[in-house]
């Protein structure tokens, strides 16, 4: 039997087939990005992985700490492979305890059960950084441990550290450990729910980070982060002239987006521009007002609602709604009898759903329709 989620599949993919070379590239990307989405919503069961991509120093590490409400992962670390790092959450571990599964690329598991944070870092040090004790390089380490401040995790979220995932993919690096990385970055992008891409304010002009973006995340909806926003706070203070923080804050965030379009030659409307500094020094101080200026609880609230959307009775409504959005775009492009013609060929589908969906389902189909 179909599920709504089977059913806004079938819909997605019959638009996209009656698209197929007649839209512009970026309107492709954004049904690319909806059939990737609805393809996780129809697969309920399978883990709820929060990727998190970028270059090299671009405080990856740190975010994901402050994600955790943890300094779990080391920072400052520079990858000399592409183990991927692996964080997930167990209510009945003790707080300050974790347990390490350190999987090699032949297969190879060890394990060790409570550990203090300290010597949860060191393996982390030891194996994501270098090839451990043995020749046989490391593959994944899955770090499990009671998370009490992440309400990421408490949702069921697993948080993924991917190293070197957009150097895979440098043409000038063909030899057989490229080949390799490249295999493991594809496995991570096909297996992760929710993609987190990482730049800093003040170096975005990575041009392997921007190739990755455009070529492998752009058309998969990624929330896409600037971090260490503090660091242009002193540029944007100089062209503005203001000493309002709510006008600087506002003047950043534009400043900043303006830089990710001019490097990467996307839409940003949605950039979130995090202090991970800011976010750790308000919690050490119970600062609530600094906490809401680093942006963190903002990027929180943006992960937990794709969480959310990943629950088939919400994500279809959901997802059913951005379709709408882009077939309004598709309009503008290629006039009203071509989008009818499209959602002529999928009303057999949009019916069922406005029969056996939520509310929200149904009024979303409707609306189509």
């Amino acid at each position: 039997m179909m599920t709504d989620a089977d059913t806004l599949f079938a819909i997605l993919t019959k638009i996209k087939q009656g698209c197929q070379n007649k839209i512009k590239p970026g309107l492709a990307d954004n049904l690319d990005g909806l059939i990737h989405f609805a393809n996780k919503i129809r697969k309920k069961d399978l883990p709820k992985t929060i990727g998190v991509f970028g270059a090299q120093k671009r405080g990856k590490s740190s975010l994901i700490n402050q994600l955790l409400g943890c300094d779990l992962m080391p920072t400052g670390m520079i990858p000399m492979t592409s183990t991927v790092i692996e964080v997930k959450n167990d209510e009945k571990m003790p707080v300050g305890q974790f347990t390490v599964n350190i999987t090699s690329e032949n297969g190879f598991i060890q394990e060790q059960k409570g550990l203090p944070l300290e010597a949860a870092q060191t393996l982390l040090r030891q194996y994501g950084s270098h090839k451990g004790h043995s020749n046989t390089e490391t593959e994944t380490i899955r770090v499990t441990s009671y998370f009490p401040e992440s309400k990421i995790l408490a949702r069921g979220g697993i948080l993924i550290d991917t190293p070197g995932a957009e150097k895979a993919f440098e043409t000038e690096n063909s030899n057989e450990n490229n080949q390799k990385d490249i295999r493991r970055a594809e496995s991570i992008l096909k297996s992760t729910s929710i993609f987190i891409f990482v730049e800093r304010a003040d170096y975005i002009q990575n041009k392997s980070g921007a190739a990755f973006f455009n070529k492998n995340l752009k058309d998969l909806q990624p929330l896409c982060v600037v971090n260490m926003k503090e660091l242009a706070e002193d540029e944007v203070r100089k062209r503005t002239a203001t000493s309002d923080p709510n006008a600087l804050e506002a003047n950043l965030n534009s400043y900043l987006c303006e830089h990710m379009v001019n490097a990467f030659h996307a839409n940003f409307n949605d950039l979130i521009c995090v202090s991970c500094k800011e976010a750790k020094t308000a919690k050490k101080n119970s600062d609530k007002r600094g906490l809401e200026k680093s942006n963190l609880p903002r990027l929180e609230n943006q992960i937990l609602q794709k969480l959310d959307e990943l629950k088939p009775e919400v994500g279809v409504a959901s997802c059913l709604n951005r379709l709408q959005n882009c077939l309004n775009s598709i309009k503008e492009t290629n006039g009203e009898p071509f989008v009818k013609q499209l959602c002529s060929s999928v009303k057999t589908q949009l019916n069922a759903l406005c029969n056996s969906g939520t509310q929200k389902t149904k009024d979303s189909a409707k609306g189509i329709l």
